[in-house]
């Protein structure tokens, strides 16, 4: 492979009975994959990836937890911030909104 060139797999074939659920899914395990392999070859990441990504079990998890660390103050706590936003997403899930464009 050239220098400079980066090469992903190829996505898994998707036919109509696939849903956004499990796309979601599909993108999900990838992003783990992905920060896996990083965490493994630069350890000075290792513990912000387990944190923000490896240690979620969704997409909506990761999410919440980045939000309300990223929100967060001395009187809004992240882990209420956490909470708010995995309701939201519960009863508003991700996969269920309108995509523009």
């Amino acid at each position: 492979m050239p220098a400079g060139e980066l090469r992903y797999p190829s996505p898994p074939p998707t036919n109509s009975t696939t849903t956004v659920d499990d796309e979601a899914g599909l993108v999900w395990a990838q992003i783990k994959t992905e920060a896996k392999r990083d965490a493994e070859s630069e350890p000075a990441l290792a513990s912000y990836l387990y944190s923000t990504i490896l240690s979620h079990s969704s997409l909506e998890r990761s999410l919440a937890f980045h939000l309300g660390n990223k929100l967060c103050s001395s009187t809004l706590l992240s882990t209420l911030l956490y909470d708010l936003f995995l309701n939201t997403f519960h009863f508003r899930p991700l996969s269920s909104r309108r995509r523009c464009c």
